[in-house]
């Protein structure tokens, strides 16, 4: 018996035209053209993106679900596999840089901060806020390393939560130098408190820890020569 002449369904057409006695065709190839590649201003994260493409789809920030999905369906169309999330921490993809980290310390006196640094570090001033005393900021500088100083009560103004806290906390800081047993000599004669004798460390540093005249915790370190 003769099978039936089966009929496709008209949105079917151009695929297939007979399941038994025609050969099933495969839809044309479709090229796409690459991602246009991101300007400096454009935004990294969130973004969905091909690793092979080399550049980033033009897709929307992660947000709703439907958002995602829609994402998720042009890359597949455009690249023919899986995506590929891109964040910020892709160092191909980030075109952000970090200069300088500068330790901002909340005192209860400007100046007096200012010339401890001064005076036992061989620091030299370089801001003050207002020109003359007293001051309410001031930084002080040597070589690469420079150190904020705010006052408590105008810190407190602006930032209620951190005014609220005590002076000197858990934040300690790590200088270091060549020299470190000249800068400990001058340290002892100031009379700052030392609350780490000078030791050498298994990680190959010589240190040692005082405390300034606010409490902050300040570590001196030296690379052990080889």
């Amino acid at each position: 018996m003769r099978r039936p002449y089966l009929r496709s369904f008209r949105k079917e057409r151009g695929r297939r035209r007979c399941e038994h006695t025609t050969k099933v065709c495969a839809p044309p190839p479709v090229k796409y053209e690459a991602a246009p590649t991101p300007n400096k201003d454009q935004v990294v994260r969130n973004k969905l993106c091909h690793p092979e493409a080399g550049a980033l789809c033009p897709t929307k920030d992660l947000g709703e679900p439907r958002d995602v999905a829609r994402s998720l369906r042009h890359n597949n169309r455009a690249f023919g596999s899986r995506p590929y999330c891109v964040t910020a921490g892709d160092p191909q993809e980030m075109t952000m840089k970090f200069n300088k980290l500068t330790p901002n310390l909340v005192v209860r006196d400007v100046a007096s901060s200012m010339k401890f640094y001064e005076t036992v570090l061989g620091f030299q001033p370089a801001i003050t806020v207002p020109d003359q005393a007293p001051y309410v900021f001031g930084s002080v500088t040597a070589g690469g390393v420079e150190i904020f100083v705010n006052d408590h009560k105008m810190v407190a103004e602006d930032y209620p939560a951190l005014g609220a806290k005590p002076i000197a906390g858990s934040l300690t800081l790590l200088i270091e130098v060549e020299g470190i047993e000249e800068i400990l000599a001058a340290v002892k004669k100031s009379g700052a408190k030392i609350t780490m004798p000078l030791k050498e460390q298994f990680y190959g540093m010589r240190e040692f820890t005082f405390e300034d005249p606010e409490g902050w915790i300040v570590t001196i370190a030296e690379r052990v020569k080889k």
